[in-house]
């Protein structure tokens, strides 16, 4: 009678092991991002500079549009950084007074990569 107790102990506890064994959490995925430093002419960064993103170049030349609906402000390291991006071309206006950089040529990223922070430096005058 023991051995009976104590083979459907060990065949029970083996059931519920098995019952409790998940698939592996799926890896955590890196989120497309879009990290931009603005600076001054002179290389310096710019903080409480306003910074917004357009998903395409007419969004961009009217303004209207921009990704998350408005835009971000930069530290004093001159730093804003758009997540949770899609793998394509982004257009970006940045700000602060009378400088910016429709000037500069600085207004596009290339299609970003899945899974990556794209890092640019943008000048504005």
């Amino acid at each position: 009678m023991y051995a009976i107790k104590k083979s459907l102990f060990v065949l029970i506890a083996s059931v519920g092991l098995m019952a409790c064994a998940k698939n592996p959490p799926a890896p955590a995925t890196t989120p497309t991002a879009l990290q931009l430093t603005i600076v001054d002419i002179n290389g310096s960064p710019v903080g409480g500079a306003s910074v917004s993103l357009y998903s395409s170049y007419a969004n961009y030349l009217d303004s209207s549009n921009s990704v998350g609906g408005g835009f971000l402000t930069t530290g004093l390291s001159g730093i804003v950084t758009f997540s949770n991006l899609s793998s394509q071309e982004y257009f970006f206006r940045a700000e602060k007074g009378a400088a910016n950089n429709s000037t500069t040529g600085d207004r596009n990223a290339a299609p970003l990569e899945s899974g990556k922070t794209t890092t640019l430096n943008v000048i504005i005058k």
